[in-house]
């Protein structure tokens, strides 16, 4: 550590503004660049962070969502993930239309079937069934 208290390789100016108490400087804090990043994250999202005192029904946590990843992750590790990015893309894309489906209660062997089956132009039908069920 150098001899004035300051990070090893990191330029300081003369007046430093993180003086302790009894004038003794602090050494660099890795947490700093943390606390950092969830300063500028609560910034960003600002506006949707209290959302859920303004919408009804709306959780504030993501704890659902949480359990809903985890049987696909759990499947990812155990099949030693993906051999390709294109094999990550329609894997994640399979299983969202299978949660989607089981979440709309939809029959998802069924489902899956008749999207299997389906030609180019009835995708867009298909895609509106499954997000319009209530």
């Amino acid at each position: 550590m150098p001899a004035d208290g300051g990070c090893a390789g990191r330029r300081r100016p003369a007046l430093r503004r993180n003086h302790l108490p009894h004038g003794r400087r602090g050494r660099c804090d890795q947490g700093h660049g943390r606390a950092l990043t969830l300063v500028k994250r609560l910034q960003k999202h600002r506006d949707s962070l209290l959302n859920f005192l303004n919408v009804p029904g709306a959780e504030f946590h993501n704890n659902r969502a949480e359990r809903q990843l985890q049987p696909i992750v759990i499947f990812r590790k155990l099949s030693f993930g993906n051999r390709t990015e294109a094999g990550a893309y329609r894997f994640a894309a399979m299983a969202s239309v299978i949660e989607t489906a089981r979440l709309q209660k939809h029959n998802i062997q069924d489902f899956l079937l008749r999207i299997r089956h389906a030609q180019a132009n009835d995708y867009a039908p298909l895609a509106a069934e499954i997000l319009n069920s209530s």
